[in-house]
């Protein structure tokens, strides 16, 4: 919805509680990209990949960062 600096402490608050919740990394890798950190995101999004290898959408994302699964 706009505040991305909520939607990454909520994101890092669900990862504390469950760090293999797949979801929560692409919350949070999504809302650093929009802030313009790309490394941030560009990490979440590979951690994500660990959990689900087959995600398209994460590997799409890292294609539109410059960066590779």
């Amino acid at each position: 919805m706009g505040n991305y600096d909520r939607g990454i402490a909520d994101a890092t608050k669900a990862i504390d509680l469950n760090p293999k919740l797949a979801a929560a990394y692409v919350t949070r890798g999504f809302a650093s990209a929009k802030k313009g950190d790309a490394k941030s995101a560009i990490a979440d999004y590979r951690r994500q990949l660990a959990l689900a290898p087959n995600d398209q959408n994460s590997k799409e994302a890292l294609k539109r960062l410059g960066a590779s699964p």
